[in-house]
């Protein structure tokens, strides 16, 4: 990975956050497509809501990937090998960093509940919230930083192929 330039690091962190960012578009606007089929809004509703929330993740996992991801990138090039398993492991951990951060530093308040899972109850999050927590958001936001540390991988793989 010595052959490659600063440029084609940012540009692989550009394209790789765009599957994710799609993938949490569509997946956060099944609210808006049931709407559309309802006949409660249009096609154009829709698809306005698709770009909105798609160029806010987008943003939001680019500044992320260049925050953390270029100086670990830089910093663990030399210490652990570029294959795909180690890649897609690094990208998992810059993906949830915000997340565990947030979870930290905040507290729940009150008693509230997702379902029939008793979340947070007199500001102490239960076992059912910590469950919750860690398999319905830490893994799930693991799983999209990995998919953008496949395309990170192809991307910079493709460039060294081409320079060699």
């Amino acid at each position: 990975m010595s052959k490659v330039q600063f440029r084609h690091v940012i540009f692989a962190f550009l394209v790789s956050v765009i599957l994710p960012a799609l993938w949490i578009s569509f997946e956060g606007n099944t609210n808006a497509f049931e709407a559309y089929q309802s006949g409660k809004s249009s096609v154009g509703v829709y698809l306005h809501m698709l770009g909105r929330k798609f160029l806010f993740i987008y943003m939001f996992g680019c500044f992320i990937a260049l925050l953390f991801g270029t100086p670990a990138f830089y910093a663990l090039r030399k210490l652990l090998d570029f294959n795909l398993l180690t890649v897609c492991c690094v990208a998992a951990l810059i993906a949830i960093l915000p997340n565990v951060l947030i979870e930290i530093l905040s507290d729940p308040d009150g008693t509230y509940t997702v379902g029939d899972c008793i979340i947070a109850e007199n500001g102490q999050r239960t076992l059912c919230g910590w469950q919750h927590f860690w398999l319905n958001n830490i893994l799930v936001v693991a799983l999209y930083g990995a998919s953008a540390g496949v395309v990170f991988w192809l991307i910079l793989r493709k460039i060294v192929e081409e320079r060699t």
